[in-house]
């Protein structure tokens, strides 16, 4: 047994709200105008149907297109982090939704996480703190990092951050291979804790 398309579906939903007589006889005349009619006027209804199923992808800030600008209207965006004028889709949606889902910590996995919203390899970026000299814990030839140094830790990155184009996520006119992120480590900066200095390191993992 065939299943109905949607628009015949539409058609024969209409198709049964006519008066039942004589006179409409031929409504289920293929030939006939009025079943010519009811069938035509069906593409509006099926056009409305799939247009709510639509709805369902603009609802979710991972797929959205059409409502991306009222999402970011709605978070404020885009702010001091977002000032490239040249952020692809994925960019934009990744943004939305790391302002929706982020709960702030001050932990290592607070960042990797904060990388891995943007795409990043958080097996390639760790933080490292910078402890203080200690009379029974540090050695001969440590580092004195005291004062300041106290409260920095390094980020450590690869040389280039790439963001590829990835089919279902990525929109026509986005470039199939982006190099550098501003707005993630303008991001580290804005949400690492308020009396620490974060620097960050690219490249080889050697001494800083």
């Amino acid at each position: 047994m065939a299943i109905p398309s949607l628009k015949d579906h539409y058609a024969k939903l209409m198709r049964r709200l006519f008066p039942k007589g004589y006179a409409w006889a031929r409504l289920n005349d293929k030939n006939s105008l009025l079943y010519k009619l009811t069938d035509s006027m069906s593409y509006e209804f099926v056009r409305i149907h799939e247009r709510a199923l639509k709805l369902i992808d603009e609802y979710d800030p991972r797929t959205t297109f059409e409502l991306l600008e009222d999402w970011e209207r709605v978070l404020g965006l885009p702010d001091e982090c977002d000032s490239s004028t040249d952020r692809t889709i994925e960019e934009r949606r990744n943004r939305i939704l790391q302002v929706l889902t982020m709960i702030g910590a001050q932990n290592e996995a607070f960042y990797k996480n904060l990388a891995s919203n943007f795409g990043f390899n958080v097996d390639v970026i760790s933080a490292e703190d910078q402890p203080a000299f200690r009379v029974g814990k540090s050695r001969v030839g440590d580092r004195l990092t005291n004062g300041d140094w106290r409260y920095t830790f390094i980020i450590r990155a690869p040389a280039e951050f790439l963001i590829k184009f990835r089919t279902g996520r990525s929109s026509v006119g986005d470039p199939l291979v982006k190099v550098g992120n501003s707005t993630l480590q303008c991001l580290l900066q804005k949400h690492k804790p308020a009396h620490t200095i974060v620097l960050f390191s690219f490249g080889e993992l050697g001494e800083f």
